[in-house]
């Protein structure tokens, strides 16, 4: 018996989430009533790793902004730096719906 839980992970993974949600938003009444389940999770998966890339960007622009111009501050932005090229790459991934970092 299939996995059905892995089976719409699998599907998600495949869906162009940009295209997605621009075809969402162009036509909103017929589109998002007709979205398929793997688009919803794909979309919802989307939406937390763009919120997350948001979220590190917002720690580097304090690193930048508010630590004096010291080794702490290199060091700070520096991670940051990494950890949203990271995440960025994770959303470049094969699977961007079953990969994570």
């Amino acid at each position: 018996m299939a996995d059905p839980r892995k089976a719409l992970l699998n599907a998600a993974a495949g869906i162009d989430v940009i295209e997605l949600a621009g075809m969402i938003i162009a036509n909103p009444d017929r589109r998002a009533m007709a979205t398929s389940a793997a688009g919803v999770l794909a979309l919802a998966h989307a939406t937390e790793r763009f919120w997350e890339i948001a979220l590190e960007g917002e720690v580097l622009a304090r690193a930048v902004s508010q630590l004096p111009d010291d080794d702490l501050k290199t060091h700070a932005i520096e991670t940051q730096a990494q950890r949203v090229r990271d995440l960025m790459d994770a959303l470049r991934a094969p699977n961007p719906a079953t990969e994570r970092s």
